[in-house]
Formats: structure tokens, C-alpha cells, sequence
């Protein structure tokens, strides 16, 4: 029914959706350009460590925060907002602190993309 919908809808339709790999070929070839979020690559989070974290903190060893951050996998740049919104009110963040809220909201991802998802395989 859905796919009925998607091919007589007239208007924009935006989809998104983090489970693409689950998607058949019919459902996806609906859709005219298809875009790819990924998490930041180590360039990236760094790029988000300096933009973000720059006025609230002393990067006194650049080199010390790039290997930290090198560590984090699945970061996005929302998980650098959430960090930031969080430590907000502080009038200045330790480079640790940030590290390691950045590391919850990075294992948060990691419960979840482990996590199996219907009956195929409970």
C-alpha cells in the first residue's frame, strides 16, 4: 500500500530512514536521489571538536584530543550538540569531560546498532 501511495503522491516526499539495508529493491527505486549520512570520519570529528568546543575550552594538545577522538566511533555532529547543550552553563569544559560524554552518547549507538531488530532472529 505504501509503495501504491509513493507513486501516485504529486507533492515533495522526503523519507528517511536508518535502516536501508533493510529496504527491498522495489521500495527503493521510488525514490529519484538518495542521500547518505554517515558518521563523522576522524577529519570530521575534529573539524566538530574545534567548531564546537573551540570557545569553550583550551586545546592546549591538539594532538591529545585528535587521538581521543580517533578512538569514538559512531559520532555524529548532533552527539557534539547534545555534549555542548549539556555542558552549556559551565563557564569552561575540561577536555576530558568532553571526551567522555562524547563516548556515552557514542555507546548509546553502539547498544542500539547491535541490537536486532523483529522476529527473524529472537
Amino acid at each position: 500500500e505504501m509503495l501504491c501511495q509513493i507513486e501516485s503522491f504529486e507533492g515533495v516526499l522526503i523519507c528517511a530512514t536508518n535502516f536501508y539495508k533493510n529496504l527491498d529493491a522495489a521500495s527503493i527505486r521510488r525514490f529519484n536521489v538518495k542521500i547518505r549520512f554517515d558518521y563523522l570520519t576522524n577529519e570530521g570529528k575534529m573539524l566538530f571538536y574545534r567548531r564546537i568546543f573551540g570557545g569553550k575550552t583550551v586545546i592546549e594538545d591538539e594532538s591529545l584530543v585528535k587521538n581521543s577522538l580517533d578512538k569514538i566511533d559512531y559520532l555524529t555532529p548532533g552527539d557534539f550538540k547534545v555534549v555542548y547543550q549539556k555542558n552549556f552553563y559551565l563557564s569552561d569544559i575540561s577536555h576530558d569531560r568532553i571526551i567522555c560524554d562524547l563516548m556515552l552518547e557514542s555507546k548509546s549507538k553502539a547498544a542500539f546498532n547491535s541490537r536486532k531488530v523483529g522476529f527473524a532472529n529472537a
